[in-house]
Parts: C-alpha cells; sequence; structure tokens
C-alpha cells in the first residue's frame, strides 16, 4: 500500500534510543545502541508491530555502549560496527560485533 498523504502522523508511546543502528530483520526492526536518558547505550531493542502496535523486546546488549553505528543481519546474525564510544566526537569506534 502506498502512503496516504492525508493521514496525519500519530505518537506510538514508544521510545527509541537516538543514533542507533538499526537493522531489518524477519519483519523487524533491531535497533543497537545510540543514546537513552542523555547517555551512551549498549542496549539492543526488537521492534515489531503485533497487530498494528508497535512492541519492544530487550534484546542481549552489545558489549559496550557505542553510537552513531551502522548495523546489518548476514546469514540471520546482527552485525555492528563502526560509530563513537561516548556521545559526542571522540574517536571512531573500530569494533565489529
Amino acid at each position: 500500500n502506498a502512503l496516504d498523504a492525508r493521514q496525519e502522523w500519530q505518537p506510538t508511546g514508544v521510545s527509541v534510543p537516538r543514533d542507533a543502528a538499526v537493522a531489518r530483520h524477519a519483519g523487524a526492526w533491531i535497533l543497537a545502541g545510540g543514546v537513552e536518558s542523555g547517555a551512551p547505550t549498549a542496549g539492543v531493542r526488537l521492534l515489531k508491530l503485533e497487530g498494528g502496535v508497535p512492541v519492544v523486546e530487550s534484546l542481549p546488549d552489545l558489549p559496550s555502549a557505542v553510537t552513531g553505528a551502522a548495523a546489518a543481519v548476514i546469514s540471520d546474525k546482527l552485525y555492528v560496527f563502526g560509530g563513537s564510544k561516548t556521545d559526542g566526537n571522540e574517536a571512531a569506534a573500530a569494533d565489529l560485533w
């Protein structure tokens, strides 16, 4: 279905971290790292729709917090790479998880 330009944006009530790495897998989105409550996070979340309602589930955390990273799912495995270890202009992370 095409988006209807006459519809208005509606809040979902779901909060997600900013600057998170995002990957699509099996009809859901995986958000890894980012910034929550003003601090970098290692948290990983699965965001999916159940009956048109957004549902968030926690997954195992990354080994350390990272912001602005990239993510991809390859052969049912999540890879998170790059980004920064802190919220700001710190050195780029060279990690690949």
